[in-house]
């Protein structure tokens, strides 16, 4: 190694050092200058580890596939998660939209059905992420890196968009009842702050997915 770089190395380490130094003093004299008083005998509360009862995994159709589901089973058999959150609900592989030759939507539940079917049958929610734009539906093609291409344009038709939810929310409760559904989470697509998200400007055009909150 360079002596030029041995001397960068070593100024650095003993910047960490002066450092870490400084903030133990500041600590040890906010500690020494505080009184900590602990009741031992006040009522105790659950902490709940909100964190542990849910898993991300990949894209919906991946759950089709008996391999996926026999990993649901042996990680449900051995934990108490609840949930399970996936991307691409609305990718074209799933089939739910499409339009005909007048440009009427067209929606098709087939696969849904079988997917959520799935996870209720393991004992499993759904936590609903509502993307990504269906290829007939968006306004343009903006491709995420992820390799599947899902496509994070706004809608065409901010109408046509709110049908699809309202469709989409009502055959969730018409399939499986409010009491179930009701104990699902949903979530308005995926990391908009990032690069999942295509619309000029970001903020503002993202803020009209508010009406996709409104009850059918």
């Amino acid at each position: 190694m360079k002596r030029e770089t041995v001397k960068v190395l070593s100024k650095k380490l003993l910047l960490l050092l002066l450092l870490a130094t400084a903030s133990w003093a500041q600590t040890t004299q906010l500690i020494a200058g505080d009184v900590i008083v602990v009741n031992a005998s006040a009522p105790v509360h659950p902490f709940p580890h909100f964190w542990e009862q849910m898993f991300g995994s990949g894209r919906a159709i991946l759950s089709l596939r008996e391999s996926y589901r026999e990993d649901l089973r042996q990680v449900k058999r051995i934990t108490a998660f609840k949930y399970v959150r996936f991307h691409a609900i609305f990718h074209d592989e799933v089939g739910i939209y499409d339009e005909n030759d007048a440009g009427n939507p067209v929606y098709n539940f087939s696969y849904l059905d079988q997917i959520y079917d799935g996870l209720l049958a393991n004992r499993v929610r759904p936590f609903v992420e509502l993307s990504f734009m269906p290829k007939k539906l968006a306004s343009k093609e903006i491709i995420q890196a992820f390799w599947y291409r899902p496509n994070v344009a706004p809608p065409k038709d901010w109408t046509k968009w709110d049908d699809l939810i309202s469709q989409f929310t009502k055959h969730l409760i018409d399939r499986y009842g409010i009491d179930e559904v009701s104990q699902w989470y949903f979530e308005v697509w995926n990391e908009p702050n990032l690069d999942f998200w295509g619309g000029v400007p970001s903020q503002a055009t993202y803020w009209n997915f508010t009406t996709t909150l409104r009850a059918p």
